[in-house]
């Protein structure tokens, strides 16, 4: 037995194709009818995996169209590799946290707080955050935007040191 699912259309540019094939036994239909359910349970969870990842990937360039200013700022040093030929990638998921700015090779996370970050509450999920990523190993510098304003240099200065620990 042969289940195909054709090409189907998740995302702009984005798309799933899946071929089951079942060889089929002579006198044992409840054996075959086990198999094609333990293959459609593995393709469910399959695609419930797909399906998250598109959701973080779509939530990710949504961040990427809000921009704030200093964002904006900041990734204008950090793209296609104008940081002395550093990577990095911009609202990258990792975990259930979206990081600013994250370097892959050199595991270092850039965050930028606005003025609401001085509150209690968020004060306390960017702690949990940060701990978080430095469990898994991943170095994080926060700044907050009105220091980039007046600080550019001093912060370039302290990503370049980063980046060559």
């Amino acid at each position: 037995m042969r289940i195909t699912l054709e090409p189907y259309q998740l995302m702009e540019s984005t798309s799933l194709s899946l071929t089951l094939t079942l060889s089929p036994r002579r006198g044992n239909s409840c054996g075959r009818f086990s198999k094609i359910w333990a293959c459609f349970r593995t393709f469910l969870c399959e695609l419930a995996k797909l399906v998250s990842i598109m959701a973080k990937i779509a939530r990710a360039r949504v961040l990427r169209r809000k921009a704030t200013w200093a964002e904006r700022v900041t990734w204008s040093w950090l793209r296609d590799r104008r940081f002395n030929g550093w990577k990095f990638r911009r609202q990258h998921p990792i975990g259930p946290y979206y990081i600013d700015f994250f370097c892959e090779e050199a595991r270092l996370a850039i965050e930028l707080d606005g003025s609401g970050h001085a509150f209690a509450d968020k004060l306390a999920r960017d702690r949990e955050r940060e701990q978080f990523l430095i469990r898994i190993g991943i170095k994080v510098l926060r700044y907050a935007n009105r220091r980039l304003r007046v600080e550019k240099q001093t912060i370039r200065d302290a990503i370049f040191s980063a980046l060559h620990e």
